[in-house]
């Protein structure tokens, strides 16, 4: 045990990432070591909307492994890469089939043991998908506890309107961060860093299947105050020069 006062954990420092502006409504003010759980039906979203976070992160000089235990080095991640232009951070990001080449005789948990334990590893994983990996709660618990300063980015089947099973449901209840996807449109279910606000993953798409979700985004759209052309605060001259 540890025990600190409250003036200590005032002057705390915590490694953020300065997102880009289009993920901090959804987001917020994330850390470095956050816990992100990204779940829906098949075809909904989930991987496109994982794919541009983890742009976002990367553009932060923050790197990111993409364990891909469902697809492995597959056509549809290929395609959802090239969408989004991944070469753009291609320093700080990579790709790994957990599948290829190996042994047998260990586990999924002691393989990404060894992976993240390595000197010089990346700073968050993508965990694709959790069912995939056949994690237990008590696994997700020993990768969080041991692993303190690290990312994770869960992505995760649906049942109902929750993660499908105990191990996704605990990561949605325990983590920093819970997204919906449905219909191409990712709802922020919970979020202790500030974000509140639904991301339009594919506008076209989504806008054929939640008119309504649309009504209202369109209106509130059309009644954001805007900023007169040529302004003075637009050209940041202050009224009383």
């Amino acid at each position: 045990m540890k025990t600190i006062g409250v003036f200590q954990l005032d002057q705390k420092k915590y490694q953020v990432m300065q997102l880009p502006a289009e993920f901090v409504p959804l987001l917020g003010t994330i850390p470095e070591n956050v816990i992100i759980i990204i779940y829906g039906d098949s075809g909904q979203g989930k991987t496109e909307l994982a794919v541009r976070v983890v742009k976002g992160i990367c553009s932060c000089g923050v790197s990111v492994d993409w364990l891909s235990y469902e697809q492995g080095h597959g056509m549809d991640l290929q395609m959802a890469i090239r969408r989004n232009n991944m070469k753009d951070v291609a320093d700080y990001f990579q790709i790994t089939d957990p599948n290829w080449d190996k042994d047998p005789a260990t586990s999924y948990l002691d393989d990404l043991c060894a992976k993240i334990g390595k000197r010089g590893s990346p700073d968050v994983y993508v965990i694709d998908s959790i069912q995939y990996t056949r994690f237990k709660v008590e696994d997700y618990y020993y990768l969080k506890n041991r692993f303190k300063k690290k990312g994770f980015i869960f992505i995760s089947h649906q049942d109902g309107s929750l993660p499908e099973g105990q191990t996704a449901k605990k990561i949605l209840y325990d983590g920093g961060v819970g997204i919906r996807v449905k219909n191409y449109i990712a709802h922020p279910k919970k979020n202790r860093f500030g974000g509140t606000e639904p991301y339009i993953v594919w506008e076209e798409r989504a806008r054929l299947l939640e008119q309504k979700f649309f009504l209202e985004h369109d209106k509130a759209a059309n009644n954001t105050p805007k900023v007169a052309e040529n302004s003075d605060e637009e050209r940041g001259v202050s009224a009383h020069e």
